[in-house]
């Protein structure tokens, strides 16, 4: 990603142009269910960092249906978005899909 971004920056197109690179959903690590136990991995802070100081976009790729998969007793409805999923609360703030949790 640096060396892109100074190729960008290089050619002076690095503010239309901008350096990301999708991650998977396991990017961080989680001690307990709610969000506010996950821990992002080393390599995705100093991704984040270099994103952020170059006012680029962060991607997650964020498959629902692996979750229910692996664990079967995963809330169905959190993989679907009609609004039917009873709200997770976690210290004040709602989830009520896969994508907010994640």
């Amino acid at each position: 990603l640096r060396n892109n971004q100074q190729a960008l920056i290089k050619a002076s197109v690095s503010n239309q142009v901008k350096v990301t690179v999708p991650l998977n959903a396991d990017v961080y690590s989680r001690s307990t269910s709610l969000p506010s136990g996950g821990d992002i991995h080393d390599f995705v802070v100093q991704i984040l960092k270099l994103q952020s100081y170059n006012n680029a976009p962060f991607m997650i790729d964020v498959y629902p249906f692996i979750s229910l998969y692996k664990d079967p007793s995963f809330p169905v409805d959190y993989d679907f978005f009609d609004g039917n999923a009873t709200p997770l609360n976690d210290g004040g703030a709602n989830y009520c899909n896969l994508f907010y949790v994640n």
